[in-house]
């Protein structure tokens, strides 16, 4: 995205636009973390994600980057999201690592470390 250009969103029928599994930096560093360290053999397969959904509207929102919606093309998934409930064994998450604000101020931390 080139600067002063927006992004566009696609809008669904329903008004709203595409909800997505997304973990913040930081918690994702936490849950590797805590994985790596497991004393037991973990599953061959675990998906890594914030255990609720998030809207990409949302987080360009808080991100303060400039959308705008657009209709959603035939076939576009709304949403596509992933069952985090195994990960959920292996590690407490906390209501925040789902809060799309908290997802931002740990990207932006990250970002102004550089």
């Amino acid at each position: 995205m080139e600067t002063g250009e927006s992004l566009h969103i696609d809008r669904f029928d329903d008004g709203a636009g595409p909800e997505r599994s997304y973990i913040g930096p930081a918690t994702l560093a936490r849950v590797l973390e805590t994985l790596a360290h497991h004393p037991a053999p973990l599953p061959e397969t675990l998906n890594v994600a914030a255990p609720d959904p998030v809207t990409m509207a949302a987080l360009a929102s808080l991100a303060d980057i400039p959308w705008a919606w657009k209709p959603a093309p035939i076939g576009a998934y709304q949403n596509i999201t992933l069952d985090c409930e195994r990960l959920a064994e292996f590690y407490p998450f906390s209501v925040s690592d789902s809060d799309p604000a908290e997802m931002i101020r740990q990207w932006l931390r990250l970002r102004d470390t550089k």
